[in-house]
């Protein structure tokens, strides 16, 4: 019998970008640490990071990232986290962005619908 545990798969970290001027502190509170919740309650994921992307000529933020770790990118998995961050209020503008791919999956549910049953 061996001694250690088979490895575990390795997550997949897409990019949920936010079409939102929120700060780091407001960004875990409104989006990061509700998400983290859902994700752990569907069993998909958790969130692993995020970011915040300032514009130029000091306008200020123009946008914010959360990292996402998730078990896999079906199409399962993909309408989960997009359901999720809809139930979040993720502003329109805003998309999952995914590893290896080029173009991202926009948070309109309908565009959304069609990018995602392309992917898999």
């Amino acid at each position: 019998m061996p001694d250690t545990l088979p490895a575990a798969p390795t997550p997949i970290v897409v990019v949920a970008h936010l079409n939102a001027r929120l700060q780091p502190v407001q960004r875990g509170s409104v989006f990061e640490d509700p998400l983290d919740v859902m994700l752990h309650e569907m069993g998909i994921g958790e969130v692993v990071g995020g970011g915040t992307t300032l514009a130029p000529d000091l306008v200020g933020i123009s946008a914010c990232d959360i990292e996402i770790a998730v078990k896999d990118v079906s199409q399962t998995v993909l309408k989960q986290v997009m359901q999720a961050l809809d139930q979040l209020g993720a502003p329109k503008g805003s998309e999952l962005r995914l590893p290896g791919r080029a173009a991202p999956i926009p948070s309109d549910p309908l565009c959304a619908r069609c990018r995602i049953e392309q992917i898999a």
